[in-house]
């Protein structure tokens, strides 16, 4: 038998990095070194820690990285052997007795009991997580801080990256109250970098080495992971998983695809003030950031739309100017159409690809049918010939949800679906506490979008900022990957890609070998079709970052389901249970039986704030929910 168990449990700090406690306090941390290894997209991270603790039973916690995946315990007592614990042996360990809490495996929020001890311990705690380019450059965080326990013992960092391309610049950061100053030393020799910190515990809070590196070709790079026993599940040679990096290659002017772009602004009398002038800076900004062969509009709406012009204009300094005068003027009052505004924004970029007047249709699209509205993804024939590759954006930027006009969740989104005949992507920023977040995450999810969220008026700006880097230049438009033999693959629809940006696409599999992978989309004004062939193992349990990542993009699909109407809870609820991984639409609560609780339910009970926190917290509650609900049905037995 193990002499672990690997349990969620109430007590520990959330914000620590690795504490030993027991119900008489904490004991001291003399040291702790992290050695962390990045090869390629994965970084191998074990944390170790000395404690002087005194005779007893003790209780190790950690708070790690979001994303992270614990792939590894080992602890020893004084000079003694090391005693290890494997994800398996976790995954087989009994329940505490009298317990109803599943024995789980989870990521960012770990807790294990030790046996008692007499004397000084060791504690090593290996976890794994994913680093995707996001912006040009990839970082790894290193979590030091005990919670205030131990602030003089000595720290040590070290992070060694060996990727598949060249290392072009680096930098070691530590963060200490909130502000991050450049420390240590780092050295770049070809592929490979290293970067040293040492210290002590309070000296800084997390470390981290942010580094860029030469753009990968235009490709695939795949990391698999199949154990012979699932720490998560506790299955023995089931499904494998595997997550498929696609690397959309560097920037060049001919690979670029051009954006259709189109700001939508929501000039209701609730966005008055700092709300309004902060969202006309942060629009005028995106729309002055594009390329001059970009095209662009501009609605702003209340109870009806007001576009700048019929048809998108493109990016000229004389073009930009005039939008960010007419935005200047708009003046906040009435209430909120949202499906009106989409609706025409929508309806607005066809115009513009079939080169429509407001008389009737004077394009066509490429086929036979001549005249036939266009397909989501096909390319565009205007009326001067050629065909018209692009990549149309639309960003809603509003304060509320749908106050006229049509106010039902499910006809907003069936309406914009209607309207989407060029398969634009939906991008949204949500600003203040009074925002509709369950409709801002499934228009965004239900066409290849995301969300950014403000606060207040004084985010807003950084808000745009996150999503303006995420599409600035698209390079893989409307991409769509083939993979024999996969199931469950996640995200279901992929976003685009731009430069300097990574896409995860995971899945399970079954039978291990061969398999052919074909990516298509549009890439410059070319159509795309990239034949790979991919080696699935029959088994290698390097990898359980992998799995988590999977569960985490599965959930997030499914909570997009859920919100459309669809009976997933159940699947929901299992992947978090099992995984750790966190559910915009699902909380854990335990009684006479489980409900869900969806974001438009909880929002509306005062606790909306739930959705908008990171994905680390959310688990971090998801945790001691579980943990709170065990403890009640113990109560009741």
């Amino acid at each position: 038998m193990s002499p672990w168990m690997v349990i969620a449990a109430l007590g520990a700090p959330a914000s620590a990095s690795g504490v030993l406690y027991q119900s008489d306090g904490y004991a001291p941390l003399s040291a702790l070194s992290s050695d962390a290894a990045v090869l390629g997209r994965v970084a191998s991270v074990e944390s170790l820690y000395r404690f002087e603790a005194s005779a007893g039973a003790w209780t190790f916690a950690a708070s790690l990285p979001e994303g992270a995946a614990v792939s590894g315990l080992r602890y020893r007592e004084g000079a003694g052997p090391w005693i290890a614990a494997s994800p398996e042996a976790a995954a087989e360990a009994p329940k505490p007795p009298d317990s109803e809490l599943e024995v789980l495996l989870p990521g960012e929020v770990f807790t294990a009991v030790l046996p008692e001890t007499d004397g000084p311990v060791d504690v090593a705690l290996s976890w794994q997580q994913l680093l995707p380019a996001r912006g040009g450059g990839l970082a790894l965080t290193v979590p030091l801080d005990d919670g205030g326990v131990s602030p003089g013992a000595e720290v040590s960092v070290a992070v060694a990256v060996s990727g598949l391309d060249e290392v072009l610049e680096g930098a070691l950061t530590a963060t200490s109250g909130g502000a991050a100053e450049d420390a240590g030393s780092v050295q770049i020799d070809g592929d490979e970098a290293l970067a040293i910190w040492e210290g002590v515990l309070g000296d800084a809070s997390e470390v981290t080495f942010s580094w860029a590196e030469a753009s990968a070709p235009l490709g695939v790079e795949l990391l698999a992971y199949r154990p012979a026993v699932d720490p998560f599940t506790g299955e023995a040679g089931g499904p494998g998983y595997a997550l498929a990096v696609i690397q959309p290659g560097p920037l060049t002017d001919a690979d670029r695809v051009e954006q259709l772009f189109t700001f939508v602004l929501d000039v209701s009398r609730s966005m008055a003030g700092a709300p309004l002038e902060a969202a006309v800076a942060a629009g005028s900004e995106w729309i002055g950031a594009l390329e001059p062969e970009d095209r662009f509009n501009v609605i702003p709406y209340a109870s009806q739309p007001y576009p700048f012009r019929p048809r998108a204009s493109a990016a000229t300094a004389d073009a930009v100017g005039d939008a960010a005068s007419f935005m200047a003027e708009q003046e906040a009052a009435g209430l909120s159409d949202p499906e009106e505004a989409l609706v025409t924004a929508l309806e607005l970029v066809d115009d513009t690809l079939l080169q429509r007047t407001f008389f009737g249709c004077s394009g066509t699209t490429r086929g036979e049918a001549g005249d036939a509205p266009p397909l989501e993804g096909a390319p565009i024939e205007p009326v001067g010939g050629g065909v018209d590759r692009v990549a149309p954006y639309v960003v809603l930027l509003t304060d509320g949800g749908a106050s006229t006009g049509e106010t039902d969740p499910d006809a907003i989104a069936a309406a914009i679906t209607a309207a989407n005949t060029a398969g634009a992507s939906l991008f949204a920023v949500g600003v203040g506490q009074d925002v509709d977040v369950a409709l801002l995450e499934r228009i965004t999810a239900e066409h290849r979008g995301e969300v950014a969220f403000a606060a207040d008026a004084s985010e807003v700006a950084a808000a745009v900022g996150r999503l303006q880097e995420r599409i600035r230049d698209p390079l893989l438009v409307q991409p769509q990957v083939d993979i024999d033999g996969a199931f469950d693959a996640a995200p279901e629809a992929l976003p685009d890609v731009s430069a300097g940006w990574e896409l995860l696409l995971a899945f399970r599999y079954d039978e291990p070998g061969e398999a052919a992978l074909l990516l298509t989309g549009i890439r410059g004004q070319e159509d795309l079709a990239l034949d790979d062939t991919l080696t699935l193992p029959e088994e290698d349990g390097r990898w359980p970052v992998v799995a988590r990542a999977w569960a985490q993009l599965r959930v997030d699909d499914l909570d997009a389901r859920y919100l459309a109407g669809e009976s997933v809870y159940d699947e929901i609820e299992a992947l978090v249970s099992s995984y750790g991984v966190a559910s915009e639409v699902v909380t854990l609560s335990y009684g006479d039986a489980s409900e869900a609780m969806a974001t438009a339910d909880y929002a509306s009970s005062g606790c909306s704030a739930l959705s908008r926190v990171s994905p680390m917290m959310r688990s971090l509650w998801a945790t001691m929910l579980v943990a709170l609900g065990a403890a009640l049905l113990r109560r009741r037995g």
